[in-house]
C-alpha cells in the first residue's frame, strides 16, 4: 500500500488535481474519527450558502458542531506548510 505522503503528492502532481484534492478533503473532514465530533457541516466553496465571490482560495468551509462559527481551509496550502515542517 502507498504511504498517504505518495497518495498526497500523487493528487498534487495532477494537473486537474485542485478539485480532486478538495474532495478529498471535505471527504476526510466528514468521516474521519478525528474530526467527524467537531464539525456539524463541511462545504466545498462553491455550494456553501453563505459565499461572497468566486474561489479566492478558499476551499472548504467547515461549521463547528454547536457553535455558529466556521472555519475557512486552503487545504493545498496546509499540506505546503506540513511539507515545510517537516523538512529537515
Amino acid at each position: 500500500m502507498a504511504s498517504f505522503n505518495k497518495f498526497i503528492n500523487s493528487i498534487i502532481a495532477d494537473k486537474n488535481s485542485g478539485k480532486a484534492f478538495e474532495l478529498f478533503c471535505k471527504q476526510f473532514l466528514e468521516t474521519s474519527p478525528k474530526y467527524i465530533d467537531q464539525f456539524e457541516k463541511v462545504w466545498l466553496w462553491e455550494p456553501w450558502p453563505n459565499k461572497w465571490s468566486y474561489d479566492k482560495g478558499i476551499d472548504v468551509i467547515t461549521k463547528y458542531k454547536g457553535r455558529d462559527t466556521c472555519c475557512a481551509l486552503d487545504p493545498l496550502a496546509m499540506v505546503r506548510v506540513f511539507e515545510f515542517m517537516e523538512d529537515p
